[in-house]
């Protein structure tokens, strides 16, 4: 479908609130004078604005827990770490993916 033979689309008219070229009707403004642009605006319902702060508080907690890491570091270090396998079976076979 061809709508028109133009293929450059003059974008300026929306940006300055004009159309065909000429302004909107209002007997309040001046002659000749460009209204204002408009802006877009986001507003947050009150659960999104909540799970944002859940998410920064989130974002602030590190990914490895250094001060596990050196207590399972120091008993391997000390031959005392032992892993039970079947638990860690029986968590493998409940979680496959591992999440």
């Amino acid at each position: 479908m061809k709508i028109n033979d133009s293929y450059f689309v003059n974008l300026d008219a929306y940006n300055t609130g004009r159309i065909d070229g000429k302004m909107p009707s209002d007997s309040s403004k001046k002659q000749g004078e460009i209204p204002p642009l408009r802006t877009d605006e986001v507003n947050l319902s009150p659960m999104a604005s909540e799970l944002r702060e859940l998410r920064s508080s989130i974002d602030l907690i590190p990914d490895i827990r250094e001060d596990r890491v050196q207590k399972i570091k120091s008993l391997i270090e000390e031959g005392s770490y032992h892993v039970d396998s079947k638990k860690l079976a029986g968590r493998i076979l409940m979680d496959p993916l591992g999440v």
